[in-house]
């Protein structure tokens, strides 16, 4: 699936107020704000600013749009030569230290010119507030890709200080590998990170509550797996909840869910697609599935006419698919939406249980993303 982000325009949701959001849905509209911008891909402010920063994908750049909606004509940041773009390659995501305003860094993953993610850190320049220092860049990792596509490369600061980072499991066709299942490679999961301290890369530390920390051979940045292409995902600036938009492979686009003390919740990708056993790749087969439909006997019914919301609850996968933990591991799936994925759901949405409280529809979705605005792929 390709890549498609903001046109050259931005645009800002707008949510009416409700009496009451776990009973009415929340209309919301989209208001022209400014244009001029090359192939958009995410939008971040430091706390406080009334800024916003937004990345530019092919051409590596941040650029700063003042409150009135103005593009100043210098970018705040250039990214240097050593920078690849095309498809789902270039600049993808930006977040600005929670402390941004003291110690002026930014965090920014982009692929470099060997097609790697990187996940780098800039500094503020000292000269001006409107550009960072291109001399400050500091490499925190690079990871190789086996393919151009599914990078997701999202970022975000969490409520308890960590920085968030989502991986897509690196493209290939169903026959390829089970990398969102193995923990030993940062494919396909959710990371978190200390950038306040070092450890032995002497670029970052991993908190010591994260799952994996102390498993032999296990990637200890690793908080959650099983994904495929967490292209944006936000995190509740409150409770520290976690939701992800994960882009599916044919059938199922997904909104999945974590509470803020969860580690180690498990997707599904690619031993499941949405609630569809997805079996056919070598890496991932084995063991019984106790709830999951046979995407081979799905309805024959046209994907645009069989669009619809489910919840699905806690499942099982195979341990022979579970290199981490001993027995059966959960599986986490929220909201799920199927149909093609360029489709855009249209009508009102019918109410999901969320897993542990009341009913919960996508006018509560809304708020949960209501304070960062992007468009998916």
């Amino acid at each position: 699936m390709s890549l498609r982000p903001f046109s050259a325009a931005l645009a800002l949701a707008a949510a009416l107020p409700s009496p009451s959001l776990a009973q009415d849905p929340v209309p919301v509209r989209l208001q022209y704000f400014t244009g001029g911008i090359s192939r958009p891909t995410d939008v971040a402010a430091p706390l406080g600013d009334d800024r916003l920063f937004v990345t530019e994908q092919e051409f590596g750049r941040v650029r700063i749009v003042d409150a009135p909606g103005n593009v100043l004509p210098t970018p705040f940041v250039q990214l240097g030569g050593d920078f690849s773009h095309g498809g789902e390659q270039g600049l993808l995501g930006l977040a600005f230290h929670p402390n941004y305003t003291q110690n002026g860094y930014f965090f920014v993953t982009y692929t470099d010119g060997a097609g790697r993610l990187v996940l780098a850190r800039y500094r503020r320049a000292a000269w001006s507030l409107q550009q960072a220092d291109p001399s400050s860049l500091r490499i925190l990792f690079k990871l190789d890709q086996p393919h151009e596509i599914h990078k997701g490369a999202d970022l975000q600061f969490g409520p308890d200080g960590y920085l968030y980072m989502s991986v897509g499991d690196g493209g290939g066709s169903a026959e390829a590998t089970c990398r969102a299942q193995d923990i030993t490679t940062m494919h396909g999961k959710m990371l978190r990170i200390d950038v306040d301290k070092f450890d032995v890369t002497g670029t970052y530390a991993i908190p010591s509550d994260n799952p994996f920390v102390g498993v032999p051979g296990a990637r200890g940045e690793i908080l959650h797996l099983g994904l495929r292409n967490p292209w944006r995902f936000a995190l509740d600036p409150l409770s520290g909840d976690l939701w992800i938009a994960d882009v599916g492979e044919s059938v199922w686009e997904e909104v999945d869910w974590a509470d803020a003390s969860e580690r180690g919740v498990n997707f599904g990708w690619k031993v499941m697609e949405g609630p569809d056993c997805f079996t056919e790749s070598a890496g991932c087969v084995g063991g019984t599935f106790p709830v999951c439909h046979d995407r081979r006997s799905a309805s024959p019914l046209p994907l645009r006419s069989r669009r619809r919301l489910l919840d699905h609850r806690r499942r099982c996968l195979p341990r022979e698919c579970d290199p981490g933990h001993a027995g059966h591991v959960p599986v986490r799936r929220l909201l799920l939406v199927e149909g093609l994925g360029r489709s855009r759901l249209r009508g009102r949405a019918r109410r999901v249980p969320r897993p542990d409280g009341p009913a919960q529809g996508l006018d509560e979705l809304r708020d949960a993303f209501g304070h960062r605005h992007r468009r998916s792929r």
